[in-house]
């Protein structure tokens, strides 16, 4: 498999516009079960507008002159996937290269794309003809920073209408809702924050929609059979 990522993100002082090309390869295993491996590479500009930040009081920072400071960087994902129609268990770890982000306010070598780790798993267990339920959890963690996880509970009615709850251990709660009809996909979430952060924010929205191109086959769905 081949694909394609032209991206653009932007957070406070910080923004990425890049691409990034990926290549997987798919084999069975044994029985039902397929092992999938996937490699990405990326590049992009890292913006850092120094004019967007708000200083404490407002106070002059010399580390901070102000202006725009602009660098490219290139990094790399790699994934590793096991899964049958039922069951599936993932690893992913991006910012594999580590890639230092070099600006002019900072020293040299200061900055560096940690390497993040991820590990994933779930299983669609079929209750009857109309419903089925698929608990999943994440993990994730750094070299500098505690594991975290979420918890997943998915449930859905006849392949079709699907809800949710996800709980982000000291940090968020989160509810889902959506729609899958043909090979379009439609889902609405909300995340309420738990932490400190939430005397600041009052939560977020997430809004998803996507197309699958082709004609799927029924072992290639994730929920139950019609």
């Amino acid at each position: 498999g081949l694909g394609g990522i032209i991206f653009n993100d932007a957070t406070g002082p910080i923004s990425r516009t890049g691409v990034q090309l990926s290549y997987a390869y798919r084999m069975p295993v044994f029985k039902d079960y397929k092992l999938s491996f996937g490699l990405a590479g990326s590049i992009y500009q890292y913006i850092f507008d120094n004019d967007k930040i708000i200083l404490h009081d407002n106070l002059l920072d010399p580390a901070m002159p102000g202006g725009v400071e602009k660098t490219l960087v290139h990094d790399a994902t790699f994934g590793t996937y096991f899964y049958n129609d039922r069951y599936y268990f993932g690893i992913s770890v991006p910012n594999l290269i580590q890639s230092k982000i070099n600006l002019k306010t900072v020293e040299e070598d200061a900055n560096k794309m940690v390497r993040h780790y991820f590990i994933t798993s779930g299983y669609n267990y079929i209750i009857n003809d109309d419903f089925a339920i698929e608990p999943s959890i994440l993990l994730k963690a750094t070299a500098s920073s505690p594991l975290q996880f979420d918890f997943n509970l998915r449930t859905i009615f006849r392949d079709y209408l699907w809800a949710g709850t996800s709980y982000r251990n000291k940090d968020a709660l989160i509810l889902m809702i959506g729609v899958d009809y043909n090979n379009y996909s439609f889902g609405y979430s909300f995340d309420k924050t738990l932490s400190d952060i939430s005397t600041y924010e009052s939560g977020s929205h997430g809004i998803m929609i996507g197309y699958k191109f082709g004609k799927q086959k029924d072992s290639d769905r994730d929920g139950i059979p019609d």
